[in-house]
């Protein structure tokens, strides 16, 4: 009986990849461009992260391990070094996306409130990570969020 199953799904299969052999597809395009959230990292002023204290809130930021900046060091991420700590975030899409969210269907910009908590709370897949309380840090964000929402609404980004 098994057999029989296997021999049916993987005849299917075949079937279906013949049929899309034989469809013509549309060309590839390129995947639509970032909108809001490109907008919204533009528009992100070193002025307003040295405002919202977004170095010194998470360079301070201490874990069970030590600072986060004792494993951290390679890059600019958490770093007490407001001008570094900035670069790495308006240039690395890695970072960015640690501290803000992008919804394409609703072209929404948030403050992403899930990625480094679960990574302080050491859960799945940060198990073995240091655990730490983000609050601090994510305070500063949502005042970066807040000015930087505020300029892009008032139109003046430098």
């Amino acid at each position: 009986m098994r057999r029989a199953l296997l021999l049916v799904l993987v005849a299917a299969c075949f079937d279906h990849e013949q049929m899309l052999e034989d469809q013509e597809l549309p060309p590839l395009e390129s995947a639509p461009a970032q909108g809001d959230f490109a907008a919204f990292m533009a528009c992100m002023q070193l002025d307003d992260f040295v405002a919202s204290n977004m170095a010194g809130a998470w360079s301070t930021v201490a874990s069970d391990g030590g600072a986060c900046t004792t494993c951290h060091t390679a890059d600019g991420m958490f770093s007490g070094d407001a001008q570094r700590f900035f670069d790495d975030l308006k240039h690395r899409t890695y970072v960015q996306v640690q501290f803000f969210t992008f919804d394409r269907t609703t072209n929404v910009v948030d403050v992403n409130t899930e990625t480094i908590p679960r990574v302080g709370k050491a859960v799945a897949p940060y198990g073995e990570h240091p655990r730490f309380n983000a609050t601090k840090g994510l305070d500063a964000t949502f005042d970066l969020y807040e000015r930087t929402i505020e300029r892009l609404a008032a139109r003046n980004c430098q």
